[in-house]
């Protein structure tokens, strides 16, 4: 997965979804790698669910994400882009539309009641080994508790925080879709329609049965063209041919950096110490596995 972590399953991820190496490399942006590192950060979400019994700790950071976003842009997801993104992360996480609900609700009536501390989402770019950079993003209500956590993480694993490291990603959005092996086709000339910066069909694992991915990648700025887009045409009840659709905006590395298994596996523990902690969302990395750059 290069750019991607989230959610604790880089070391389990396949060695050319997680890319590390002592050398640095540039790397095009428009290659298949960097849409498997989308599709791998969709399905860690989903796996990490399946596997790991965390429903709890992760439905609780989706609840602070929602509290804050809402206390901010208001409960309405059509007119808060952020709130949507999170909604349909949580969805493909396994949240229940109630619960979502639910959620969203208390975090209005608290934002109403000017209750709470104000939450914020912050950004912190770190370092680890030879030349691994990071993206940690978090979600606190107190930056003074958050840093010295993040720091004593990266200071166990001899890293550091406070190091620019943002020039070595871009962001981008990614539509991931699942649908019959049939309608690919369709979604995919749809995409190219819309002006997509990049389309994969990834090959189908054992436990997709007759469902099939495709993930797109775009602007930013784009995703809810996107997203409204794939929605009207394929999601709709007389063309309901998407079982699955879900949005975020990840970082994808522009410059990886590869390392060798042993480094591999010491960054698999920091990240997934990183996401043991409550205030941290995301952690995205662009690391390379030796022999697979």
């Amino acid at each position: 997965m290069w750019a991607c972590r989230s959610l604790t399953q880089i070391a389990r991820c396949r060695p050319q979804l997680c890319n590390l190496s002592l050398t640095t490399n540039k790397t095009p942006f428009h290659t298949s790698a960097t849409l498997l590192a989308g599709r791998k950060y969709q399905k860690t979400i989903r796996d990490k669910m399946k596997k790991d019994g965390n429903k709890a700790g992760m439905f609780a950071k989706f609840s602070a994400a929602i509290k804050s976003v809402v206390s901010q842009g208001g409960p309405d997801p059509a007119s808060n882009s952020i709130l949507s993104n999170i909604i349909t992360r949580a969805r493909a996480a396994g949240m229940s539309r109630i619960v979502l609900e639910q959620s969203i609700q208390k975090a209005a009536a608290s934002s109403n009641a000017k209750e709470g501390s104000k939450w914020e989402s912050v950004t912190y770019e770190a370092r680890f080994g030879e030349g691994v950079l990071l993206i940690v993003d978090t979600l606190t209500d107190n930056r003074q508790r958050t840093g010295p956590k993040l720091r004593a993480a990266f200071r166990k694993f001899d890293g550091s925080i406070g190091v620019s490291a943002s020039w070595a990603f871009d962001q981008r959005g990614i539509v991931a879709c699942r649908c019959k092996q049939s309608n690919l086709e369709a979604i995919e000339n749809a995409a190219i329609e819309l002006g997509a910066e990049d389309v994969d069909i990834p090959e189908p694992e054992e436990e997709d049965g007759d469902l099939r991915s495709i993930d797109i990648l775009c602007e930013p700025t784009e995703l809810k063209i996107f997203r409204d887009e794939i929605e009207k045409r394929f999601c709709q009840s007389s063309n309901k041919i998407v079982t699955e659709l879900s949005t975020d905006i990840i970082y994808l590395p522009k410059v990886t950096t590869t390392v060798n298994a042993e480094a591999y596996q010491a960054l698999a523990d920091l990240i997934e110490e990183l996401e043991e902690l409550d205030d941290v969302q995301r952690v995205f990395h662009n690391a390379v596995l030796e022999g697979d750059a």
